[in-house]
């Protein structure tokens, strides 16, 4: 599922009578992100502080094994998903991007 963030975030009443609310400034400008992992990611943040190895393990599943997330898709939310991540955790969050960027479409 591809959303556009820009375009879901100017559909807000809030953003567009006051362009320097906080949620306005927190939504990724990314052009395909998946929805459902991105949520997942920012619950896990709000718990935890930092992302789970499931997480990555179900990115890499819908991207490589079951192709439910396309390459793009895959790779948007990553980066969409980076401030999520702790800076002792980025080590293991470049090598699951690595291993994104590698995948034959």
């Amino acid at each position: 599922m591809k959303v556009n963030f820009n375009s879901a975030l100017m559909s807000c009443p809030a953003a567009k009578t006051n362009t320097k609310s906080s949620a306005a400034n927190q939504q990724p400008s990314f052009k395909a992100v998946n929805k459902k992992l991105y949520e997942k990611a920012e619950d896990w943040y709000r718990r935890r502080g930092n992302l789970e190895t499931c997480w990555y393990d179900d990115i890499r599943m819908a991207a490589i094994l079951f192709k439910t997330v396309s390459k793009r898709d895959a790779l948007d939310t990553m980066h969409a998903v980076r401030k999520f991540v702790e800076p002792n955790s980025m080590k293991f969050f470049n090598h699951v991007l690595d291993n994104l960027r590698h995948i034959k479409e």
